[in-house]
């Protein structure tokens, strides 16, 4: 009989600039310790888990490992990119807009702009991999 339980987790894109940075990272460990305390509590013979992240996969797997249980990984989707000008933007590029504001590169009409569109949908981490080049 499956049974679904969920884990906390620290979101680096709500995080970012506060002292809430420092439980990003640590969130890793919480979310395998949580794993492995559910499953090991209950008695489980398997575990199916879903991430998206370069936080929640390992942590996921990291769990998973430590139960000795039949098991695999789900992995989400990237959250597809927004775009401006022709070009795909992520909430990445919204970061980088925020500093160009500030050093007088961007006007803030712009960044208003990038805000609206970066993020159009639901999905996990924006791919952090590419440059990233909309102005």
């Amino acid at each position: 009989m499956p049974r679904e339980f969920a884990t906390a987790s620290v979101a680096d894109s709500l995080s970012m600039n506060h002292s809430g940075m420092k439980f990003s990272l640590v969130s890793r460990e919480i979310i395998a310790d949580s794993v492995e305390a559910v499953v090991q509590g209950h008695a489980y013979d398997a575990i199916v888990g879903f991430g998206g992240c370069d936080k929640t996969l390992p942590g996921m797997m990291m769990g998973m490992i430590r139960c000795k249980r039949a098991g695999g990984v789900h992995v989400w989707r990237q959250r597809p990119a927004g775009a401006v000008r022709g070009q795909d933007v992520t909430i990445l590029d919204v970061y980088e807009g925020v500093g160009a504001v500030l050093a007088g590169e961007l006007c803030a009409e712009d960044l208003a702009q990038l805000e609206r569109v970066a993020v159009p949908t639901v999905g996990s981490c924006p791919d952090s991999f590419r440059p990233t080049r909309w102005r």
